[in-house]
């Protein structure tokens, strides 16, 4: 049974396999080793995001074992990193849908930094930029004995025009976060589609003191870190383990239009964190709880992860009651939520799905 590995890029992907130990890109029929990362179907036809992206997937999946001769059952697929609950759930649920054991999403500058580590070897702290698309994601590391450690991330930044990507301030974002400055960085590396962009060896010269580093190749460091977590969790590839953290903060909106955080942004994934909260009216026997994730103070400009309601609650004064809601992010990056009522034990947990759009309803805990 093989294990592959995927980059899911937005604009391109790229499918790897382990061969004796060692990462491999399958190249495709064309003889190129990406492929456009879009679907062509009939006009008309009803399709889901997991429909969409499963088509994807069994093409690379088919690559792969035209590559190798055989069936392929388990994959590790690099996203961006600036990928929310939702994007994450409907990915797993595509590779489902093409056959495929998702045995873990990777974040792609997570996966590029594997790279390194593996490729290079050397321990330092490394800056990794990863654009894919209209965005790119940046990532502090520690590389050190084997140990690939994210420290801090920046995702979500737009492309800039004109003078082209601004990088100051994601890159200052996670220096400030893992509060290191940039003498203490030892080496930047570029992945995606950066190293196309205007002047960016320059800059990185002007903040850093040096070039970027060459010691893996821009464009395929993804796929290939991603092969390399894949002989991580099969047991192929050396000694090397990897630790991230989470790209957003998760919570739940409460009065006020405030966001009230329980998993801080840059927690070491997984994690599981919990908080207590109260009601706001008086003889409340249920509370509609709000989930959000995202870096914004303003509950409405956070993304909606869901809504649920917790019922069966004794009625009390307004802030009496003890409400404990817990949240964990797996290493996969998904979100996972339970409430409770501390009196009478009463618990739900909640398989998120949907949103129903920025901010979400009014809320009825504090």
């Amino acid at each position: 049974m093989n294990l592959i590995a995927i980059d899911l890029g937005l604009t391109n992907s790229r499918v790897a396999v382990l061969v004796d130990g060692e990462p491999v890109i399958v190249p495709f029929a064309e003889g190129v080793n990406a492929i456009p990362s879009t679907v062509t179907f009939v006009e008309g036809d009803e399709l889901s995001p997991q429909d969409v992206i499963s088509m994807h997937l069994e093409t690379l999946k088919q690559a792969a074992e035209d590559y190798v001769g055989e069936e392929v059952d388990d994959v590790v697929i690099a996203v961006p990193a600036h990928f929310n609950d939702m994007q994450r759930s409907v990915t797993k649920e595509a590779g489902m849908f093409a056959a495929l054991n998702v045995r873990r999403l990777i974040n792609s500058p997570t996966a590029a930094a594997l790279a390194y580590a593996y490729s290079v070897g050397s321990d330092c702290k490394l800056v990794v930029i990863h654009q894919d698309g209209d965005v790119f994601d940046v990532v502090l590391a520690s590389v050190q004995l084997g140990v690939v450690e994210v420290l801090a991330t920046s995702v979500n930044n737009l492309i800039g025009e004109g003078e082209g990507v601004d990088l100051e301030g994601p890159w200052q974002t996670v220096l400030d976060e893992a509060e290191l400055s940039a003498s203490d960085v030892d080496d930047v590396l570029l992945a995606g589609g950066m190293k196309g962009v205007a002047d960016v060896d320059a800059k990185l010269q002007k903040v850093f003191g040096f070039p970027p580093s060459e010691g893996v190749n821009t464009e395929e460091a993804v796929v290939l870190g991603a092969a390399v977590q894949a002989g991580i969790l099969r047991g192929g590839v050396g000694d090397l383990t990897v630790l991230d953290v989470t790209a957003y903060r998760v919570g739940i909106r409460v009065a006020g239009d405030r966001f009230s955080p329980v998993i801080p942004k840059n927690s070491p994934i997984p994690v599981r964190e919990s908080k207590v909260f109260t009601t706001t009216e008086k003889n409340q026997d249920k509370v509609s709880i709000t989930l959000l994730q995202g870096n914004a103070d303003a509950a409405s400009e956070n993304e909606v992860l869901g809504t649920f309601d917790l019922k069966g609650i004794p009625r009390a004064r307004a802030g009496t009651p003890r409400i404990k809601v817990t949240f964990e992010v797996d290493a996969d990056g998904i979100v996972i939520v339970s409430a409770k009522d501390m009196a009478t034990k009463v618990s739900r947990s909640i398989f998120i799905e949907g949103t129903s759009g920025p901010g979400g309803p009014p809320p009825d805990v504090a």
